[in-house]
């Protein structure tokens, strides 16, 4: 089949898929209507737009997720090369857009939180100009430091605690990590070349040689359903404070 055929006939079988589709989201959506706090109009012009940007990355990531499902069950019926054509043309980039989201997800709520914590601390008077840290110095150490002056902002802290936490990035490889700083396993297909160096008792030196497998949406769709779940935990705390 060429590639027009292929990615034509592929493309029709997902929207058939999506049209006929009534269940419940996979992961649901986040809501865009939010109440507004009545404090000044920094912190309300703040606020609304902090929401909503984290609510527009949520929900991509939602989307992503869900796509990612459905082309799980649309290459079911394809034999094995179209199937690695496919993935490279609609699952690859997806995947690791996916897999990266929740520390991004994260940032970003440690940084608006941050910052509305900035806003009103010196409204208030509870925070002192010294203390305010530039945007590209903002991170958890921040907030945490900043938040304390509030009881919901302690609770925000332990919710983004399990955001992009040790058992996700095991399940998933460290992949986001490993993206950013050295060859990650490869996404769909393919194998990452590893050389592992150690220093066993009695040698100066050792080398193993390997690969490492990809990662795959099949292997990673569960984890990334329940990280949803943490992510959407961290923003309604997020709400919270």
């Amino acid at each position: 089949m060429n590639f027009r055929v292929l990615t034509t006939d592929a493309y029709a079988k997902l929207h058939e898929l999506i049209a006929s589709n009534s269940e419940r989201p996979l992961v649901p959506f986040l809501g865009f209507e939010y109440p507004e706090s009545q404090s000044d109009i920094a912190y309300r012009w703040q606020e609304r737009n902090f929401t909503q940007e984290l609510a527009n990355a949520f929900n991509m990531y939602a989307l992503r997720v869900g796509r990612l499902s459905l082309w799980e069950e649309v290459l079911r019926s394809y034999a094995e090369d179209d199937v690695l054509e496919l993935r490279l043309e609609f699952t690859t980039l997806p995947l690791d857009y996916c897999l990266s989201a929740p520390y991004k997800f994260k940032s970003r709520i440690v940084f608006s939180a941050t910052q509305l914590c900035y806003t009103k601390g010196i409204s208030d008077k509870l925070v002192s100009k010294e203390s305010v840290r530039a945007d590209d110095k903002i991170d958890t150490s921040a907030l945490v430091e900043v938040a304390k002056h509030w009881p919901s902002g302690l609770e925000l802290v332990k919710a983004l605690r399990d955001v992009d936490a040790q058992q996700y990035r095991e399940a998933t490889g460290n992949y986001r990590n490993k993206s950013q700083h050295r060859p990650p396993p490869c996404s769909e297909f393919g194998h990452t070349t590893s050389v592992v160096r150690s220093f066993p008792l009695g040698y100066s030196v050792s080398y193993s040689f390997g690969e490492l497998p990809p990662l795959t949406t099949g292997d990673v769709l569960s984890v990334l359903v329940a990280e949803a779940d943490r992510m959407k935990t961290a923003f309604l705390a997020y709400r919270a404070l």
